[in-house]
């Protein structure tokens, strides 16, 4: 199998080989995977669901060395902390009542990966893990902001299989450390009937993917 010049930049990085930031720039912009990466996401940044596909985006891009020269993801990363941070660290929300840990330690790692010059916003992420991200069991958390306690997801399926979608909320639950519920779009008009599914659409708990 042939492996293309983004893995191939990468593969030589975790080496210890050197490469120019041009040649590495080159490399980039000829890539069909980073090309692919860098295409804007169907959703809009302004949105709850729209800022965390340009997260994600950013996450997979983060695991390519250089990749943080290329103009798009600079506008990327500065969008995504502009959205996020705040002061003790990043928020899903934007205030404190929306810091969730999982999420504040996501876009820590891609600032980190991603060779961020501001170092004090870093900081305020790792600082905000060490001091209330515990490890261990049953030990609460000290920090004052709301508890982000339930995610609704509304997925579809390629085809209907309980197993995939009860693997699915096992996984998310256990990554998330947050309790999942997962309705599929053929469930929906059932779901959309109960009285609080307005005001949890409106207040961007229900995430339609």
């Amino acid at each position: 199998m042939k492996i293309g010049p983004a893995l191939t930049l990468k593969k030589d990085f975790d080496q210890g080989k050197n490469v120019s930031i041009k040649k590495a720039k080159k490399i980039l912009n000829e890539s069909k995977l980073i090309n692919k990466l860098l295409a804007e996401p169907k959703q809009k940044p302004r949105t709850f669901v729209g800022l965390r596909a340009y997260e994600w985006r950013l996450l997979e891009l983060s695991e390519i060395p250089y990749t943080y020269t290329l103009d798009k993801v600079k506008k990327w990363l500065n969008m995504l902390i502009e959205k996020s941070y705040i002061k003790e660290g990043f928020s899903l929300t934007g205030d404190k009542d929306g810091l969730l840990s999982c999420h504040n330690s996501m876009i820590t790692t891609i600032l980190i990966k991603m060779n961020y010059d501001d170092k004090d916003l870093i900081d305020a992420g790792i600082n905000w893990i060490i001091k209330y991200q515990s490890t261990n069991r049953g030990e609460e958390c000290e920090w004052t902001g709301k508890n982000l306690s339930d995610l609704d997801l509304i997925v579809e399926l390629a085809k209907k299989d309980l197993f995939e979608l009860a693997g699915l909320k096992m996984d998310l639950e256990e990554k998330l450390n947050i309790s999942t519920d997962i309705i599929t779009y053929s469930g929906l008009r059932n779901f959309a009937k109960k009285e609080g599914f307005k005001k949890a659409v409106l207040d961007e708990q229900v995430i339609i993917m």
